[in-house]
């Protein structure tokens, strides 16, 4: 979707930050590039700042999904994040779709 789509979903599920999905919990909600090697550059810098908007100032305009980091807090020790795109959450959260 493009972005400023995404940013107007991203804003429209905020509440599904704190909430649990299959045992994990939401921490964040960030923009990633559809595109495998921007998305690979996006999730590398992701990581290194653990902000989604300070980080999304490389993808701005780029084509996105709006994805949900889980367990935030543990990334700094792993190096990695987990994340789904926020369509594919259990629908008890209640996604708020475009």
């Amino acid at each position: 979707m493009d972005f400023q789509e995404a940013l107007s979903l991203q804003e429209k599920n905020k509440h599904l930050l704190g909430k649990k999905d299959k045992g994990l919990a939401i921490s964040e909600l960030i923009l990633v590039p559809t595109d495998a090697n921007l998305a690979e550059k996006y999730c590398q810098l992701y990581i290194k700042l653990l902000d989604g908007e300070k980080a999304a100032k490389l993808i701005w305009g780029a084509d996105v999904n709006v994805v949900a980091v889980f367990d935030k807090e543990k990334i700094a020790g792993t190096g990695i994040f987990q994340g789904t795109d926020i369509l594919l959450l259990s629908p008890e959260l209640e996604v708020n779709k475009f």
